[in-house]
């Protein structure tokens, strides 16, 4: 469960009993990419069995020691020489805008945020779900270069945007821009809301938006709003009808309403706008003083004609219509309405060695810069710039506050920071009313064993929406450079790589050939994105590396960047013990050990360092997962506690909680690990691919399907114990949920579970084309009464007693009917695969394969837009996201289906 996964990774190493997740293959590539596919190829098989038992079969010496075997990464690959452009990146995924470097005790920089909202501060740092944000995501990231970021909290827009330039000897230098703008949707109280109602309609009274925009619709708005708000609409009283931007106010970009189904696609930042938005009320107010609009307006709103994303214009995706109104301060000045402020605290820290020296304005106390060493690193410097309009065209006022504090490590800075806010400031812009915040102030920390590891340095900003900031790294090896990557230089810069990132992502996936619309493929390029900028399952959630989830990864990834896969292949393998054994989990954070591939390095010499290591996995499957026949096999590490559990768990298979033999047993044969052990040797040794012997093993003729096989029954259900009544005086004790089996199990093959399971030998591509089980499954995965629903197949038949069943009294389903992307993607390519060979089912494999991909791809991409995330997994029968979110690991695999590359 995903719960018990997090729950898991912060106690340590799991049981000894629990083992790591599970299993999946890489397709081998065509004859363009051969070498590479026969590297994907070799590695993903192994790497797709991800488990990794907790060595209970041999002394523990050998859990600890080293694989004999040459390390596929050379020494100090992961430093600022072996690949300078991989030195720096977005590798924090669990803070919302973080940097750092490959190395083990990197300095990191990062962003935190806080709103005062009726009373009420919220300090935004690691992704929470409990946070409740309603949209955050890499919009553009390219793993390398450059990162587009789009965060929409309550009542507040972020765009956080970054680029790194190469030079000197550590990675070369790197810029943030963050550009903060109010958000509808809420404020949280009614005159922001009724602020948001009034600019809008007093700004840009266009024919054709929602009828919530039009000028009627103001006729609700309070007595002074709506004198203010009519004066607007008839050009008398504008404030913006020949008005000049103010240190105060903005030029940037007004945000407007998402057009209406039917009307004409306008494109804005890749959002739909109505036509008639061009043909905007706000030309009669410039034509009744006898003069046109002036030159650019419809830029200055936004209403460009298919406009394409542009980073760094100060305009984000999806953005509410405040943003980038000019003058906006002013215009809800004389409303009566208070410009909404926002705090952003810019830190930079060390993680057990290096230092940091502050420079400070001291009569704001604004921190101008900094700067620093480390080992690694060298010396560098990070400058703060002031905030300034959305455009970057003039300076706002601000509130500046510091701190500087010691931490006992990374994962202390939040604490030290929500410590240190006190709420005795005053943010007080000349001709507007003073108002408290909270800011950073003094930290004194309590004593105790843990001795302090990390320097903190904390910047931070508080000033009106809307607004933009800048923070510039610049490496001291660095000894020319063309300008400082800020300003005019950062925008075109961003700019350049925006370009060169939308013509490769259509090189390499060819959507708009395709014929998807502009949405869907800003859809498909962020859900690229977040696997790149996050690289981890999901950043709120699991925002660390699973060996399970890494192979699924690695089928996107691969495809994007052939030779970042197999650093990541390699980092993996190299991971591996003297057994053969790989952890299921690294920690990312503080903790992570990044150690790649140097870049450049022949595909044949990497194929050779990998080898015996690829065999020692797969000869530790061989030996540690053996069945009790030849050539079958078995998951270790099924939950013994058959009391509690409705049916025990096989955490190492990866698919936890679906349905095996009701008592786990030496007897049992797991068909799902014989399919992927076939895959395995299929690469290795050509071994296993015999289809007469699968049916022996696994072919249930009176189910009419594949199946597990051992000691069941399935007459056993959850049930409240009987108690005793308590003594008198003493409390009822609280009835447990308890496992009662009505019927003894005996060995046979398991019923009640046809469900991906069952599918695995189509799923991986074992059966031949004329095998006459195809035509069965394929059967049961159209059957609406089994798998089928227009959202994905679900993970587990309607028809099974353990669907949508709780497995224990506090573990909701999980693998028992929700629809799950990474195995759709296997079926997909699986019908892809078979709707191209000879055969009797080919034909209607292809129609299936048609079908599955476009609901897939439909919904995922329908709860993206209305939801604003990928996710685990979706409900079968609305097809609504659920679990963690956002969860763009193998989610994202919706890319592939979309490019039809398998």
């Amino acid at each position: 469960m995903p719960r018990e996964r997090r729950r898991r990774a912060a106690e340590g190493a799991r049981p000894q009993e629990r083992a790591p997740r599970g299993p999946a293959r890489k397709e081998r590539a065509g004859a363009r990419r051969e070498l590479l596919g026969c590297a994907s190829a070799l590695a993903l098989a192994g790497l797709l069995l991800g488990l990794g038992l907790r060595a209970r079969w041999g002394p523990t010496s050998l859990l600890t020691a080293p694989h004999p075997a040459g390390r596929a990464l050379g020494a100090n690959s992961s430093g600022a020489a072996a690949a300078p452009g991989l030195f720096w990146g977005s590798y924090r995924p669990q803070v919302y805008l973080g940097m750092k470097t490959r190395s083990p005790r990197s300095p990191v920089a990062g962003l935190m945020w806080l709103q005062p909202l009726e009373g009420d501060v919220r300090l935004r740092h690691t992704c929470e779900q409990s946070d409740g944000l309603p949209r955050y995501g890499w919009l553009l990231h390219d793993g390398v270069h450059f990162g587009v970021q789009e965060i929409r909290d309550v009542g507040l827009s972020l765009q956080t945007e970054f680029v790194k330039r190469p030079g000197g000897q550590h990675g070369g230098d790197w810029s943030w821009r963050v550009t903060a703008r109010p958000e509808v949707g809420g404020l949280g109280n009614r005159r922001g809301f009724l602020a948001r109602m009034l600019v809008p309609a007093a700004f840009l009274p266009f024919r054709g938006l929602p009828a919530a925009f039009h000028p009627g619709a103001a006729s609700q708005l309070p007595r002074p709003l709506l004198r203010r708000h009519h004066k607007a609409v008839s050009g008398q009283g504008n404030p913006l009808v020949g008005a000049h931007s103010s240190p105060g106010g903005s030029s940037g970009v007004a945000r407007t309403p998402e057009s209406r189904s039917g009307e004409a696609p306008f494109a804005r930042q890749g959002r739909p706008l109505p036509r008639a938005a061009c043909d905007c009320a706000c030309r009669s107010s410039w034509a009744s003083k006898g003069s046109a609009p002036p030159r650019g307006l419809e830029d200055t709103l936004g209403l460009r004609p298919e406009a394409p994303l542009q980073a760094g214009e100060g305009r984000g995706l999806l953005s509410g219509p405040l943003g980038g109104v000019p003058n906006l301060p002013f215009l809800l000045q004389r409303a009566g309405v208070q410009t909404p402020l926002v705090s952003l605290l810019f830190y930079v820290a060390t993680d057990g060695q290096g230092t940091l020296q502050p420079l400070v304005e001291e009569k704001s106390r604004r921190l101008l810069s900094l700067t620093g060493t480390t080992e690694e690193l060298g010396h560098f410097t990070i400058t703060f710039q002031q905030p300034t309009t959305e455009a970057g065209a003039a300076p706002l006022y601000a509130s500046y506050n510091y701190l500087q504090a010691e931490a006992e490590g990374l994962h202390r800075i939040t604490d030290v920071v929500r410590a240190s806010l006190t709420p005795r400031f005053v943010h007080a812009p000349p001709g507007a009313p003073k108002r408290r915040y909270f800011g950073v102030d003094t930290y004194r920390r309590s004593p105790g064993p843990d001795e302090p590891r990390s320097q903190l340095l904390v910047h931070q900003v508080t000033v009106a929406l809307p607004c933009r900031l800048e923070v510039a790294f610049e490496s001291g090896s660095v000894t020319e450079r063309p300008g400082r990557l800020l300003g005019e230089v950062l925008t075109r810069e961003l700019g350049r790589h925006v370009a060169a990132f939308e013509q490769r992502f259509e090189q390499t996936f060819g959507l708009a050939r395709k014929g998807y619309s502009p949405q869907e493929q800003h859809f498909a390029r962020a859900a690229l994105s977040n696997l790149l900028g996050g690289a981890v399952p999901s950043r709120s959630f699991f925002p660390r590396g699973f060996l399970w989830d890494e192979g699924f990864h690695q089928l996107l990834l691969g495809r994007w960047d052939p030779a970042l896969s197999r650093e990541v292949l390699a980092h993996w393998l190299d991971l591996m013990n003297a057994e053969g054994w790989i952890p299921r989990e690294q920690i990312l954070g503080e903790e992570a050990r990044a150690k790649l591939l140097t870049q450049g390095a022949a595909e044949t010499d990497f194929l050779r360092r990998l080898y015996p290591r690829l065999q020692s996995w797969y000869d530790w499957y061989n030996r540690t997962q053996a069945g009790p026949l030849p050539y079958s096999f078995r998951w270790r590490g099924r939950d013994q506690d058959t009391q509690l559990f409705l049916n025990p768990k096989t955490l190492t298979s990866g698919l936890d909680d679906y349905p095996r033999a009701s008592h786990p047993s030496p007897d049992e044969r797991h068909l799902d690990l014989r399919c992927w052990m076939a895959v395995a040797s299929a690469v290795m040794a050509e071994v296993l691919a015999d289809n007469e012997l699968l049916d022996q093993q696994h072919w249930a003729k009176a189910l009419g399907s594949f199946a597990d096989y051992g000691n069941h029954t399935q007459a056993v259900s959850l049930e409240r114990e009987r108690l005793q009544p308590p003594p008198p005086g003493q409390p009822p004790p609280v009835p447990r949920l308890l496992r009662v089996v009505r019927q003894p199990p005996r060995l046979q093959f398991v019923g009640g579970a046809l469900g991906y399971v069952s599918l695995f030998p189509l799923l991986l591509q074992l059966l031949r084309p004329d095998s006459p089980r195809l035509g069965s499954l394929l059967a049961d995965m159209r059957s609406e009464a089994k798998l089928w629903t227009p959202f994905g197949l679900r993970s587990l038949s309607r028809t099974s007693p353990f669907y949508l069943r709780r497995n224990t009294e506090h573990d909701p389903p999980y693998w028992r009917g929700p629809i799950w992307i990474n195995m759709n993607f296997l079926a997909v390519r699986a019908l892809h695969h078979y709707g191209q060979l000879e055969g009797p089912h080919r034909e209607q494999a292809a129609a299936l394969y048609q079908e599955l991909r476009a609901n897939v791809v439909r919904n995922v991409f329908r709860q993206y837009v209305e939801s604003g995330y990928l996710w685990e997994q979706y409900h079968d029968g609305s097809g609504k996201g659920q679990g963690c979110y956002p969860f763009t690991g193998w989610s994202a695999l919706v890319v592939l289906m979309m490019a039809e590359e398998y």
